[in-house]
């Protein structure tokens, strides 16, 4: 189930991308995804992290990952490191992308 999940929440991002956030060799996260090794506990830990997802979810007892559903999209935007940042960094950002997507919106 580990690998399914990993594939799913991997969407359009590459191993390469994840494991260097992760701070793994990328044939780690490939045999993660493909069943031929599992990650010790501070790296599951570390890969639900990143997702946004609890460990349940990560290993497939829950189909919940926090009681809402991330699309792909969300998954990318989330990869945003806003480390060092200010709250009012975070809110500027939160207000640009909510504009973009009502702009976008408008226009279809």
């Amino acid at each position: 189930m580990l690998g399914k999940r990993l594939k799913e929440l991997r969407g359009k991002r590459t191993q390469a991308e994840i494991a260097d956030h992760l701070h793994i060799q990328r044939a780690n996260y490939s045999h993660y995804e493909n069943g031929r090794a599992e990650p010790n506990l501070k790296t599951l830990v570390d890969i639900a992290d990143f997702f946004g997802v609890s460990l349940d979810f990560l290993l497939g007892r829950t189909n919940e990952s926090h009681g809402w559903e991330v699309s792909t999209q969300e998954k990318d935007y989330m990869m945003i490191d806003v480390t060092g940042l200010t709250k009012d960094d975070i809110q500027f950002i939160e207000q640009t992308v909510q504009f973009l997507r009502k702009k976008r919106g408008e226009g279809k």
